[in-house]
């Protein structure tokens, strides 16, 4: 749900907003969850209120001050700072602070490797044949 704010019309953004909020609200009960991916977690796409009620917020990469405290509410967000550049910090509903967690850092052609693995499999299978 990026970019969200450039698409809809400042007069449905009441609508909209009072819509995100019924689902972030009551949609845990029912069993649906609502994913945000977005580069900038500021007020004006998702107010700070219904943003703590979110119950996992992650942020990957290095951010600046501002960017952590748009995630992680003011007082959640001081001191944050990353120890490796495949880090991001976490943090749910039960935490009282963000933790730092690793990804796996991927340092090549994602596709090539892919074809490679599509191509060892169809000769595996030829094998198998014969």
């Amino acid at each position: 749900m990026d970019h969200v704010n450039k698409v809809i019309d400042s007069k449905d953004k009441k609508e909209y907003d009072k819509y995100v909020s019924k689902v972030i609200l009551e949609g845990r009960q029912a069993g649906i969850f609502i994913i945000f991916a977005m580069q900038r977690p500021d007020v004006d796409f998702l107010p700070g209120a219904l943003r703590d009620q979110l119950g996992l917020r992650v942020a990957l990469g290095s951010m600046s001050n501002d960017g952590y405290r748009m995630v992680f509410g003011s007082s959640n967000a001081k001191n944050l700072v990353l120890s490796d550049k495949t880090a991001g910090f976490y943090m749910d509903m039960k935490m009282d602070r963000p933790k730092e967690f690793y990804t796996p850092y991927l340092d090549i052609d994602f596709i090539q490797e892919l074809e490679k693995l599509i191509c060892y499999k169809k000769q595996v299978d030829l094998d198998k044949v014969q």
